[in-house]
């Protein structure tokens, strides 16, 4: 189920057009997340921190790192270096979204659904 659900993902992400590079940052944090899955990395807390960000990067706003709470992963070992790998990929794309061309992001802001919370 999870495969299927991934690969709907991939086919829903080529029918937009921003930029690649951009894209592929986001992608790479994904791909952190996925690796991490069974310590809750790609549970619906971790996604709302990357959202977060991700809006915060829209409004413009400095960078500030999210804490490894903040991430709300399981509770076992190795969790705070999931945490760093989570925030240094989130971070990387937190940049780009804020300086990429504008039109790049919007797009990509709509796709994901940031565009609401701006």
């Amino acid at each position: 189920m999870e495969r299927i659900a991934h690969e709907l993902v991939a086919v829903a992400r080529q029918m937009i057009t921003a930029a690649p590079r951009l894209k592929g940052i986001i992608d790479d944090f994904e791909k952190v997340a996925f690796k991490y899955r069974g310590l809750g990395a790609t549970d619906t807390e971790p996604r709302g921190t990357f959202t977060d960000l991700m809006v915060r990067a829209l409004r413009g706003d400095d960078w500030k790192a999210p804490s490894v709470r903040d991430w709300q992963l399981y509770s076992q070992p190795g969790h705070k270096a999931v945490a760093k790998a989570l925030t240094k990929a989130a971070q990387k794309a937190y940049f780009a979204i804020q300086t990429n061309p504008h039109k790049d992001v919007q797009e990509l802001a709509h796709y994901y659904g940031w565009d609401r919370w701006v």
